[in-house]
């Protein structure tokens, strides 16, 4: 894509909403959706939406004070379709005869009988069961080691068991045909040249465009001030787009007409007559300039939405600001470290503890005496997780800090770039001075 067209989403050259329009554009008739926001809320929108983010530059209002509200309609021809239909198609009539096979199934059986689907483990200890242990667990492997019992696996078994097949019997083989009658249908086609219009179009569109339609007016007066996108494609590329929909909805509904639980050779012959009209969606562009390049971002005119964008302007240095303020402290790095490391030698011991002491008496550790070591390690782990947690919140708290600072640094610089009784060189005094403050400059 290139820079030009990244600039902006609109396909060529601005129309003028005149009395004419409908014949340029090759329609019928023109409908309208009605402006239902003003561009007092458009402005706070626009505020809004260069506040938000936590890389928004500070002064980014003041910076883009100089821009464009434009009110602009999107157009969607829209096509109201009258058809009729015949039909052709082999119909078969079949039904399905059950029949039984056996097939051979492993289970499992555990000690005591129990069958199960999946491989497990019986424990023993001293020759004595202890318990059934379901999979190939790792907690029954460390009780294993811990307790020194002998983990026996399920009897496997193989048995035949019955299973329930079908097979398709044909009764019938007819040739059909028919028709369907007096059918009609509403086509909206969206056209766009482009991945970057496809996914501007589906964000003006992302209410149904049948239900824009029911919203709509006849467009008998011209909206002043007002321009219209012009139309991707042709009239008739978008009149084939709207017969290949036809078509397919009226070999549904042909379809249903079909007797038989299948058909083959199903073929369809379309009439169809098509009067076209353009549904105009109200939409406001918003053209801003920042630091010697040109922004632009829309806003829907029918409701209050998130608006469509490409880029805007960003201040990465206050993220590294954030960042920084957030850093994890030096005295928990260390301690992090420490602690990390005596809990590894800690483990290790332990285990190097339990194997040579199984090979000197020749049997397992004392229960208790395992039991009270992995106690020891939870606690440690337990306290480690506690200060891991205070630290983070001492993380969050100071995150939270920062970013309110430039928070208010912004809706102070917006509430200053709309004060009256200042001169613009007294206001772009005053947004140093904040700007200064707020990044430390100032101190």
């Amino acid at each position: 894509m290139d820079s030009e067209n990244e600039k902006t989403v609109l396909p060529g050259k601005l129309l003028p909403f005149e009395k004419d329009l409908p014949v340029k554009l090759g329609a019928s008739k023109i409908k309208t959706i009605p402006y239902s926001l003003k561009p007092e809320a458009i402005e706070k929108a626009f505020e809004n939406f260069l506040m938000q983010g936590d890389d928004a530059p500070v002064d980014i209002v003041w910076r883009s004070r100089n821009h464009q509200i434009q009110s602009i309609l999107y157009p969607v021809r829209c096509f109201h379709v009258t058809y009729a239909a015949d039909w052709s198609a082999t119909s078969i009539w079949q039904h399905d005869e059950p029949y039984t096979v056996y097939e051979p199934k492993t289970i499992y059986l555990d000690f005591l009988g129990r069958e199960h689907d999946s491989q497990g483990f019986d424990a023993f200890e001293n020759g004595r069961y202890r318990f059934t242990e379901r999979g190939e667990s790792r907690g029954s492997m460390l009780l294993t080691a811990a307790t020194g019992a002998e983990l026996r696996p399920f009897t496997p078994q193989q048995r035949m068991e019955p299973v329930t097949r079908y097979n398709q019997i044909t009764d019938d083989i007819e040739q059909t045909s028919g028709s369907i009658q007096d059918q009609s249908s509403f086509e909206p086609v969206i056209t766009y040249d482009g991945p970057q219009q496809k996914e501007f179009a589906g964000w003006v569109l992302k209410t149904p465009v049948q239900k824009l339609y029911a919203k709509s007016t006849d467009a008998n007066d011209v909206l002043t001030n007002c321009f219209v996108m012009p139309l991707a494609k042709t009239n008739q590329a978008a009149q084939s787009i709207a017969a290949s929909s036809i078509k397919k909805i009226a070999a549904e509904k042909c379809k249903e007409s079909v007797p038989g639980n299948l058909m083959e050779d199903f073929h369809i012959e379309l009439k169809a007559d098509y009067d076209m009209e353009v549904l105009m969606v109200p939409l406001y562009r918003v053209v801003y300039h920042d630091q010697g390049q040109e922004f632009e971002c829309w806003f829907r005119g029918w409701e209050s939405s998130a608006p469509f964008y490409q880029t805007k302007p960003r201040d990465e240095t206050l993220k590294l600001q954030v960042q920084k303020a957030a850093e994890t402290s030096s005295e928990f790095e260390a301690y992090r470290k420490k602690t990390g490391k005596r809990m590894g030698l800690f483990m290790a011991a332990t285990l190097v503890f339990w194997a040579a002491g199984s090979l000197i008496f020749l049997s397992a550790v004392p229960t208790y005496i395992m039991v009270g070591l992995m106690a020891a390690w939870f606690v440690w782990v337990f306290k480690f997780k506690a200060e891991a947690e205070k630290n983070k919140q001492t993380q969050t708290l100071k995150k939270e800090e920062s970013l309110s600072g430039f928070k208010k640094a912004r809706e102070d610089i917006l509430a200053l770039t709309k004060r009256s009784d200042l001169s613009e060189p007294e206001k772009e005094r005053k947004v140093q001075t904040i700007l200064d403050t707020v990044t430390g400059k100032g101190e």
